[in-house]
């Protein structure tokens, strides 16, 4: 990245260390548990584009997010993994969460 003097903040993602700490999870949980990423508001503002490929590829079971639009988001960059909506979902949009959800 090229520095800049109008430049405050950047994030650094690092795909290992997200990897390690997903292996770390699962050695903590134990086997036969599933593992959500919790990827809501933007995951955390590190970006749903960049941080969904790198929990995928560390093998996470499932993605959880906050809204009907944030999972759409999310089945839009990987559709083999289900999605939980943890905030509520207007009754008019139960049939788009599911299929959101569950691709």
């Amino acid at each position: 990245m090229e520095a800049t003097d109008d430049l405050l903040s950047w994030i650094e993602l690092d795909a290992a260390a997200l990897a390690g700490n997903a292996a770390q999870f699962r050695a903590l949980v134990g086997p036969g548990v599933r593992l959500a990423a919790v990827v809501k508001a933007n995951a955390y503002g590190h970006g749903l584009a960049e941080i969904v490929p790198l929990a995928a590829a560390a093998g996470v079971d499932w993605f959880a997010v906050h809204s009907l639009t944030e999972a759409r988001a999310v089945r839009a960059l990987d559709a083999s993994r289900p999605v939980l909506i943890l905030g509520a979902v207007a009754p008019g949009d139960v049939a788009q969460a599911v299929a959101a959800a569950s691709g």
